[in-house]
């Protein structure tokens, strides 16, 4: 699957989600919507799909009709959600929806003729230099190429600058008071070892690191607040640990950096 059909998909499930958000409010679980997003995540960075028949968008046409009443319906007669009408609803919504329908259906159709940009290129490449320079000019898939991979790198080199930046900073954070921390991640049956730390340059808490996990909490709050709410804070960030949220901003960093140029995965 090419990058360009990758995006495309993605990008129709992110508009769905957002609109189901919007239209659902308060109505369905916070944790539908993390499971969706996680969806939208791997389709970003894994280039290639899986056949079933029912797909995340007509799921999420579903959940919406259910919570709001609005009538979803399929075009075709095979059950995919790829090209859609939505009943009930006019005016920019529904023409905004439709093109981007449109927009995913004809990706699909020819994601059987198309590789992905990379593979594009480097398969050119490999037919001949007649194929990517025909008459003295270069071919334009390779040019896209060049600008993805210049804006691959730019982002990735933008993060990780960001990431090593703050790490070093981190590490000149002084040992703070663990009592409490430590007591609520042994109830919460965290068994990797949590330490707490203060630092100078953050005005939020936080925690990273992955099998040694790190809470970050701004210099002398533990004195500024009570135990009720340094409770609060801690049970926050001990969430994120336990649930391994890092990885999830890892892979969302990552799906960041493949689809730079689409501004909606930046969502």
């Amino acid at each position: 699957m090419s990058i360009i059909n990758m995006t495309l998909s993605a990008s129709l499930m992110i508009i769905m989600i957002e609109l189901l958000r919007r239209l659902t409010i308060d109505k369905l679980p916070k944790k539908l919507f993390l499971a969706l997003w996680t969806v939208t995540v791997l389709r970003l960075i894994i280039p290639f799909s899986l056949p079933f028949r029912y797909s995340v968008q007509s799921g999420i046409f579903r959940l919406i009709t259910a919570a709001t009443g609005r009538s979803f319906g399929t075009l075709d007669s095979g059950g995919s959600s790829d090209a859609f009408a939505m009943r009930g609803v006019s005016g920019p919504t529904a023409a905004a929806i439709g093109a981007d329908s449109s927009a995913s259906s004809g990706a699909a159709g020819t994601a059987g003729a198309d590789s992905d940009i990379a593979a594009g290129a480097a398969g050119t490449l490999d037919a001949g230099a007649g194929e990517i320079i025909n008459g003295g000019y270069i071919h334009y898939t390779l040019i896209l190429f060049c600008i993805w991979l210049v804006g691959l790198m730019a982002a990735v080199l933008y993060f990780s600058v960001r990431y090593i930046r703050s790490v070093h900073k981190f590490r000149e954070s002084v040992p703070a008071d663990d009592a409490l921390a430590k007591r609520l991640a042994s109830e919460m049956h965290i068994r990797r070892k949590i330490t707490v730390r203060e630092s100078d340059y953050i005005r939020s808490p936080l925690a990273y690191k992955l099998f040694r996990p790190v809470i970050l909490i701004p210099k002398n709050m533990s004195d500024m607040l009570s135990e009720e709410q340094m409770t609060y804070i801690y049970t926050h960030e001990l969430v994120h640990i336990r649930r391994f949220d890092i990885v999830v901003k890892f892979l969302c960093t990552a799906a960041v950096c493949l689809h730079w140029f689409n501004p909606l995965v930046w969502i």
